[in-house]
């Protein structure tokens, strides 16, 4: 009952990490998209011209932002699951290191009482 309650615990917490960290990025990310950035309306004027072929005119324009949008969530999402791997191989690690802190039974020494 304790292992699944742990990993009730430790999924519930990695997922929260992960959307608040994908937040945080999305924030960083964003803060270097503004929108008289000469790259990013290049960028969406190129998309726009493509759309503009498929969709509506008028349709083009908010498409492009969309899709830039798009882009945007998924690399802060991306950024979000590095992070959260990084601190689970942290953790592993340091659990792993940890075996070396625990002392070793004495050989031949009797079981304690209620091992089968």
């Amino acid at each position: 009952m304790l292992r699944n309650i742990g990993g009730s615990v430790g999924i519930s917490m990695a997922t929260t990490a992960l959307i608040r960290r994908s937040a945080v990025h999305q924030n960083e990310i964003g803060a270097h998209l503004t929108p008289s950035s000469a790259v990013l309306q290049q960028k969406v004027a190129l998309v726009t011209g493509y759309l503009g072929h498929h969709l509506s005119p008028a349709a083009a324009r908010p498409g492009a932002y969309g899709l830039f949008y798009g882009l945007l969530e998924q690399q802060s999402a991306l950024l979000a699951y590095v992070d959260i791997f990084r601190w689970t191989a942290i953790l592993s690690l340091i659990c792993a290191a940890s075996v070396w802190l625990f002392k070793k039974p004495p050989k031949n020494a009797a079981p304690p009482p209620g091992v089968h």
